[in-house]
């Protein structure tokens, strides 16, 4: 956080983060707003978070749409985790969802494990109306499986409002089974 100074800070699969983790990041950074979301999720704006919206799909797919306000404009982020059920698990649909609901409520920019690889032609539908920061990576963006990445499965996608900058990768062994991102972009307005 310190390095990067990002807007927005999102993580998934957050299990073991409480009270006394989150009391601990606010007196570590005052500039952020944190705010453990349901289905494991941390986020941290500096600025406002406004209001949450919290969906559990029949499958193990899970998401929140947030409202936030950056810089004093008004932001909608949508955080995403997409499950896996079983052997052959049909992640489409819950990737049709998850676009769906972005679309209805115009989200800015997306983030998530998506446990698809972007070169999935699923997320054709994505590049009609969000841009990947995929272009922009600084080398092999695999994020998954931890040590010797083959997959894309963390992506972030934005509207053509917002312009993709940078997308950096690291590896953090103790913390995570997938490969951390940090994108760098730009509001157009």
């Amino acid at each position: 956080i310190t390095s990067f100074d990002p807007d927005i800070i999102t993580f998934s699969e957050i299990r073991k983060l409480g009270m006394t983790e989150i009391k601990y990041l606010k007196e570590q950074f005052p500039q952020y707003s944190f705010r453990m979301l349901q289905g494991y999720m941390l986020l941290a704006v500096k600025g406002q978070i406004e209001s949450v919206t919290y969906k559990k799909l029949k499958t193990v797919t899970k998401f929140n749409i947030v409202k936030v306000v950056i810089a004093g404009k008004k932001r909608t982020l949508l955080l995403a985790d997409i499950g896996v059920v079983g052997r052959y698990y049909n992640r489409w649909q819950d990737l049709e969802t998850i676009l769906d609901h972005a679309l209805e409520n115009n989200v800015d920019m997306i983030y998530g494990d998506f446990n698809t690889s972007y070169e999935s032609y699923h997320f054709n539908a994505f590049k009609k109306d969000y841009i990947s920061f995929h272009d922009v990576g600084e080398g092999f963006s695999a994020t998954w499986p931890r040590g010797l990445p083959l997959f894309e499965l963390d992506q972030i996608w934005v509207t053509p409002s917002i312009t993709p900058v940078s997308l950096k990768k690291f590896y953090f062994k103790d913390f995570s089974n997938h490969d951390m991102l940090i994108g760098s972009f730009r509001f157009n307005d």
